[in-house]
């Protein structure tokens, strides 16, 4: 049984029956779109061009399924991540969970979601400017989904946003290895427990680049405020984890 084996049913909105084999279709489109873009991207056909929209049900999937091929694009997430997006959505919408939910800010929190899944998350912030989106939205939405499908262990520590980070501001290995170090010892010292982990991790980079990055350089990159990275980097020197 596939993913989206749910969708063969009656539409609560308009009461029109979605096929299984809609949905199913969108999916494979997704995946061929993938390969296709992989193999050849100025040749690959964009599975919304393609894909069949029979009822608003239906409209609802493909819109959301363009607004991950979108966001998926502007991060430049992996097939198998935007493809477990397209999964959680499927749970989603199985079980009725984005009805009265705007899709943009849905299709946001799983992809919050699934990246945390893959060990390469997204900062909600982040996520949530470029969608043009409030970011306090995407958040609640997105604790709430993890509660509803049951995802509560998707949470990430400090580290796991060190390398993607590290990636988005072209820093080096070093940097990485240095930041990782530098958010164990805070931890040692009880200075990450109940904070953002973005945060934490933003501070972390900025401590370890000695001024090849500007605070505002990094808060863009993490979707936080050069203040939040500011107090970060005070506790630090108050614990005696960076030198004042």
């Amino acid at each position: 049984m596939s993913d989206f084996d749910f969708v063969e049913g009656v539409c609560t909105a308009c009461g029109f029956v979605i096929r299984q084999e809609g949905v199913e279709e969108a999916l494979s489109q997704l995946r061929e779109s993938q390969a296709m873009s992989a193999d050849n991207p100025r040749d690959s056909e964009e599975w919304t061009d393609v894909f069949k929209v029979r009822n608003s049900t239906e409209q609802r999937v493909a819109t959301a399924l363009e607004i991950l091929e979108q966001i998926g694009n502007q991060f430049d997430l992996s097939s198998d991540v935007r493809l477990q997006v397209a999964s959680l959505y499927g749970q989603v919408a199985r079980d009725r969970l984005n009805d009265g939910r705007h899709t943009e800010d849905v299709v946001g929190a799983l992809v919050c979601i699934a990246t945390r899944q893959a060990g390469e998350p997204l900062p909600i912030s982040l996520v949530a400017h470029r969608m043009n989106r409030d970011s306090r939205d995407i958040g609640r939405l997105t604790k709430r989904l993890k509660r509803e499908l049951n995802l509560e262990n998707a949470d990430c520590l400090p580290e796991s946003y060190i390398e993607p980070l590290c990636k988005s501001l072209e820093c080096t290995p070093t940097t990485v290895e240095r930041a990782r170090e530098l958010v164990q010892s805070a931890r040692s010292e009880g200075l990450v427990a109940g904070r953002n982990p973005v945060g934490v991790a933003s501070a972390a980079i900025y401590a370890v680049e000695s001024g090849e990055r500007t605070q505002r350089e990094i808060a863009e990159a993490a979707g936080v405020s050069r203040e939040t990275i500011r107090v970060r980097l005070q506790e630090f020197r108050q614990g005696g984890v960076i030198d004042v």
